[in-house]
């Protein structure tokens, strides 16, 4: 089945050329109100604080498991291999100090002096569904237990993990779409729902 944003971005290309839909591809699907709610629903599940590194080592989890579920992602944040295993780039760019993120700083803090992310104070939830609520607690029940080291090593162990060296390398999308057992046509169909909604999102910011 065609889903309903194919046929919103097929449209869009009638309608105003190729150039559009190719120039969607460039951008942002990323949501800063989102990520933080996600980031936020998970600190709760662990009393409001975590170390910086598991942190961004189960936000990743949770996006790929989206991704190999629902063939769809959650935050939207670019995926990139780095040296301790695979990150969500915005995500964590957020934790650096000096960024201006208003709307994960009104929220979360990073302690840098201690490596932990706590929350400031309770976040809404509006833009998480029943189901994406469902698997941060999930990924959190599997994850919470293991180690940094743990994490780490099954991180280098993905895939789509590609040794950076102190560099990091941004993540094909299709490929790990593939690594995670999606067939060309699912792959196709994803990349042109993540067009029509980042060009529909242009057009109407």
């Amino acid at each position: 089945m065609v889903s309903l944003l194919t046929i919103c971005a097929f449209l869009l290309k009638l309608g105003k050329g190729q150039n559009k839909i190719t120039m969607a591809r460039k951008l942002p699907l990323y949501d800063e109100a989102k990520a933080t709610q996600v980031a936020a629903f998970l600190l709760k599940q662990n009393d409001g604080c975590m170390n910086l590194l598991k942190f961004i080592k189960i936000m990743y989890n949770i996006e790929r498991e989206a991704l190999r579920r629902w063939s769809y992602p959650v935050t939207h944040s670019t995926m990139c291999s780095m040296k301790e295993g695979q990150v969500l780039s915005e995500i964590y760019d957020n934790t650096k100090p000096n960024k201006h993120r208003p709307i994960w700083k009104e929220y979360i803090d990073t302690n840098r002096q201690t490596n932990t992310v706590s929350l400031k104070k309770e976040s809404p939830i509006g833009k998480l569904c029943r189901a994406e609520i469902g698997l941060i607690k999930e990924i959190y029940q599997r994850d919470r237990d293991k180690s940094i080291s743990q994490l780490i090593k099954e991180h280098h162990e993905y895939p789509e993990y590609i040794d950076p060296g102190d560099s990091s390398i941004e993540t094909d999308f299709g490929k790990l779409l593939s690594i995670l057992g999606k067939t060309p046509e699912q792959i196709s169909i994803c990349k042109k729902d993540m067009q029509g909604v980042a060009y529909l999102k242009e057009i109407t910011a």
